[in-house]
């Protein structure tokens, strides 16, 4: 345990060898009580966020994370990456030196579409939750916003 804390010890820690007497350490210990109730809501906090420390925005660990919180017996829900979304093309200035990018006629080439990644609705994954946690979408999203990677989109979808 990284923050032990014993109050007895503390009290007669507290009280000199003349002072230990039964009335004294009865005192003593009724005014540690409070902080003996606080330490252990401490303890339960830190093994709770000792967890959510340690998950980031791995897909395994996402997904281990939001199972956890939100069905921890069945454990349904699973992430998936958007397989049809099209890459995005980087348009280059010509003093970059990067390859050119081809205009194509309609039909002809693949399909760009210009815009920003926002602009063109591109979802980067899917949370795939059960309709019995249709419920839970808010903090379900809150949860997956926190740690998913910065600029990457995500839809909930219901099975």
């Amino acid at each position: 345990m990284i923050y032990p804390f014993d109050h007895n010890k503390l009290v007669s820690m507290v009280l000199g060898g003349i002072l230990r007497k039964p009335r004294h350490i009865a005192w003593l210990e009724s005014l540690v009580a409070p902080m003996v109730g606080i330490y252990n809501k401490f303890l339960s906090e830190q093994s709770r966020l000792n967890v959510e420390v340690n998950a980031n925005s791995q897909t395994m660990l996402l997904e281990w994370l939001l199972n956890n919180r939100f069905d921890s017996t069945q454990r349904r829900i699973f992430i998936t990456n958007n397989q049809a979304a099209s890459p995005l093309i980087n348009a280059y200035l010509k003093k970059e030196n990067q390859p050119r990018l081809n205009a194509y006629r309609k039909g002809e080439g693949p399909k760009v579409v210009i815009g920003t990644k926002t602009e063109t609705n591109i979802t980067d994954f899917y949370v795939n939750i059960p309709a019995a946690l249709s419920g839970q979408q808010v903090p379900l999203s809150r949860l997956t916003s926190k740690y998913k990677l910065a600029g990457k989109t995500f839809v909930i979808i219901i099975n």
